[in-house]
């Protein structure tokens, strides 16, 4: 793993690989694309529950 330029943010180059301080990114950006990755995640969580759930269903 690179390491993160000093004065960058450190969890945005963990997960998005970049953050508002690289150059060409801003704030609304970094923010937005936390927002969707959040959604992702959520999304995700929400898939693996379901199957669980469905396979349940399925056996009755």
């Amino acid at each position: 793993m690179a390491s993160t330029p000093l004065g960058h943010s450190i969890p945005s180059h963990r997960v998005l690989g970049w953050c508002s301080h690289c150059p060409g990114r801003s704030l609304a950006e970094e923010v937005a694309a936390w927002q969707i990755d959040a959604q992702e995640r959520h999304a995700a969580e929400q898939a693996r529950e379901a199957v669980p759930q469905e396979a349940a269903h399925a056996g009755s």
